[in-house]
């Protein structure tokens, strides 16, 4: 006599590089690389869009991953959909980058939570999170706000 059949799925992961031309170097040495690339790929995105840069352990950049497209004033951001790329593309660190349709780069009160509870994460699963960065569209002036730069990264 045979037992219960349980549903299990198998998980097949596949790494397919893709080439794109960026608007910086593949090493990322600073919030304002950072900003320049996520204002490039954010360009023109009338809500709020959450992206991930993955990074290597010297800061060449390995991939970007989207991590939540949402409404004019937020994006839902959870650290499982964050972390769960970058342990797939092998990273040692990310930097988190989203625009602000508004026009103002000033982070509010719901992005220093996700920040803060990001950079715990990053810290608990050996994923450093190297920045987090607001970018207003460079037709706008371009200006960004970096976590790491006001200090506010914790």
């Amino acid at each position: 006599m045979t037992g219960p059949i349980w549903g299990v799925r198998e998980l097949d992961i596949r790494y397919k590089p893709l080439r794109l031309p960026l608007a910086v170097r593949s090493e990322i040495s600073g919030p304002h690389e950072a900003a320049r690339l996520a204002a490039a790929v954010l360009a023109d995105v009338t809500v709020e869009k959450v992206i991930a840069l993955h990074l290597t352990a010297k800061h060449t950049l390995i991939g970007v991953h989207v991590v939540s497209v949402g409404t004019l004033t937020a994006a839902l951001v959870h650290p499982r959909d964050v972390f769960k790329a970058a342990f797939l593309a092998n990273a040692a660190g990310l930097i988190l980058c989203h625009n602000h349709p508004s026009g103002d780069p000033t982070p509010s009160l719901d992005d220093q939570a996700v920040v803060s509870r990001l950079f715990q994460a990053g810290e608990l699963l050996g994923v450093e999170l190297l920045d987090a960065v607001i970018v207003i569209d460079p037709c706008e002036g371009g200006s960004y706000y970096s976590f790491k730069d006001a200090g506010a990264l914790r």
